[in-house]
């Protein structure tokens, strides 16, 4: 006859083992990484821009060229986005967040989130080139 209460304490030991162990450190060398969520686009003058819809608003986010976050170069802009197969919104401004590093839009977007997407950021200066993005959300 055969005992079948020792069997469980080889897979109950194991996992106990599993929990105390070290928990993997990462390496020191990793690269930083843009956003895998919403879209990303490069900068004219180097840099990335993060763009997405969170929290029902446009939300606009700042890269250097390392891949590294930044706060927003540029005091706002404007978003046009257009609804494939609904009535089309007017533009909406994008202002800095009160943390300054990001851009954010007052108005509420409705779901779905799908459209093409215009978007110029004005220059802290009217000497300075504005930029302008055109895409699809989600990319």
């Amino acid at each position: 006859m055969r005992r079948r209460g020792k069997s469980y304490w080889l897979p109950l030991c194991l996992a106990l083992g599993a929990l105390r162990a070290e928990p993997a450190a990462k390496p020191p060398d990793a690269k930083p990484e843009l956003p895998k969520t919403g879209v990303n686009l490069a900068r004219p003058a180097g840099g990335w821009i993060n763009v997405e819809v969170g929290g029902n608003r446009f939300v606009v986010l700042f890269f250097d060229s390392e891949k590294k976050p930044v706060p927003a170069d540029r005091p706002g802009g404007v978003v046009r986005y257009v609804y494939t197969a609904r009535e089309n919104k007017p533009p909406v401004p994008l202002a800095r967040s009160e943390d300054g590093r990001k851009l954010v839009t007052p108005a509420r977007i409705r779901p779905p989130h799908v459209f093409h997407v215009h978007i110029v950021l004005r220059g802290e200066r009217p000497e300075d080139a504005d930029e302008s993005y055109n895409f699809r959300y989600p990319g």
